[in-house]
């Protein structure tokens, strides 16, 4: 056990920049579910846990930091912090499912937090994102994913040349596809799902193989790319 010196302090308030977490390779994990869920399953992830008492974790970690209601108020990114929180060390996942979700320029971090349990839920572990999608470690996005986080690869590169070398079955979701009930869909193919207002660009649209649409029955103009990916999935493993 120890205590919270000024410094330490100031560091993990400062993780809440997206720079500072990725030169250092840290981010914060916050609420106790998550924190236990943490302990119990990446333990060696873990940096140190900061809480009022350890005594209110029905599980014993060894690098624990014992702070005050003020300083975990100050270290926390919520208006209304947690019992505790977590400093973690990105984790390092080699993807081993055979689908792959590539989103283009995903930006609100709730909607990529949704994506990532959607995905752990059917097993799917690949999650290839562009440079302007929305950081993973995203304080909100690491609460929305809810430890799925843990279990997905999330890689950002350029679409255009990862797409370029795939040889799998490449499909696109977009208002001009082909009911996706009708199809017969590989589930090991990749699926693109685009940004919130402007769905995915023309050059990744041409880069498909086949392109996909949700059917609209009602009057809703669009859906959640969160919704939407989960839709998709159930589409491709849920029949």
């Amino acid at each position: 056990m120890q205590n919270l010196t000024k410094n330490k302090g100031k560091f993990l308030r400062s993780l809440s920049q997206k720079k500072v977490r990725w030169e250092e390779g840290v981010f914060l994990v916050e609420g106790k579910k998550q924190v236990e869920e943490l302990i119990r399953d990446f333990p060696d992830l873990i940096e140190c846990v900061y809480g009022i008492e350890q005594s209110d974790l029905e599980i014993t970690v060894d690098q624990f930091c014992r702070v005050s209601p003020n300083d975990l108020q100050r270290i926390s990114n919520h208006k209304s912090p947690n019992a505790c929180l977590a400093e973690v060390r990105f984790p390092k996942i080699t993807p081993s499912s055979k689908f792959t979700i590539v989103l283009e320029d995903v930006q609100d971090p709730g909607n990529l937090g949704t994506i990532l349990r959607i995905a752990d839920w059917y097993g799917i572990d690949d999650i290839v994102c562009s440079t302007n999608t929305v950081d993973c470690f995203n304080p909100k996005v690491v609460q929305a994913a809810m430890g799925s986080l843990f279990r997905c690869s999330v890689r950002y590169l350029n679409l255009e040349e990862y797409l370029g070398n795939e040889g799998r079955t490449i499909y696109a979701t977009t208002l001009g596809g082909q009911n996706i009930y009708q199809q017969k869909l590989n589930p090991e193919g990749i699926l693109l799902m685009g940004n919130e207002g402007n769905g995915l660009s023309d050059s990744l649209i041409k880069s498909a193989n086949q392109k996909l649409m949700i059917p609209r029955i009602g009057k809703a103009e669009s859906l959640n790319v969160g919704v939407a990916t989960a839709i998709c999935l159930a589409a491709f493993f849920g029949r």
